[in-house]
């Protein structure tokens, strides 16, 4: 009697666990998500051993379904010297932004500023472009963002450069709160 209660137990247990619904983890993003980005992207300018690096750190907040606004501050550096800052604002429009996978357009500008004075100019860029956003876990974002059209005035001298040859591609760590 005891082995056919207990057995009567255990599948009960065992049909009960079974029958619960899975809480699913939310992945993606959506209206009000704020999530902060850290990317970093390294240029190749000839130079040999001499490869500059720069990051930049982004607030970001949906202010509407699949829109988002962001404001950067960053550092171009040289040889781990630190060589200018940048302030930069973007606007970001996802595409399936509640997917574990997405896709934005991003419009921007950033304006460097040298770090040290009469170490260069300043510098103003707008730049308009693709990225991808891929969801690791519930928080954590993996995303690259491509500039490919760029227009920048430096020392009043203005130039467009359409980049094809994903010299612009930016690596980035993303954390959702």
């Amino acid at each position: 009697m005891k082995k056919n209660i207990l057995t009567l137990i255990a599948v009960f247990a065992f049909g009960f666990s079974y029958a619960q619904e899975k809480e699913t983890k939310k992945m993606g993003f959506s209206e009000g998500s704020k999530f902060v980005t850290g990317t970093f992207k390294f240029e190749d300018n000839q130079a040999g051993s001499n490869r500059p690096l720069n990051f930049a750190i982004t607030y970001n907040k949906f202010f509407m379904e699949s829109v988002t606004y962001g404001i950067s501050l960053g550092v171009n550096s040289n040889q781990l010297k630190v060589k200018d800052y940048n302030l930069g604002l973007s606007l970001r429009k996802y595409y399936a932004p509640s997917n574990q996978f997405s896709i934005f357009s991003q419009i921007g500008s950033t304006l460097s500023i040298p770090a040290i004075s009469g170490g260069g100019d300043d510098e103003f860029n707008l730049f308009v472009g693709p990225g991808f956003s891929y969801f690791v876990s519930e928080n954590f974002v993996l995303e690259t963002s491509l500039a490919l059209l760029n227009y920048k005035i430096n020392n009043n001298v203005q130039s467009v450069t359409l980049n094809t040859d994903f010299a612009n591609v930016k690596f980035g760590v993303a954390y959702k709160f």
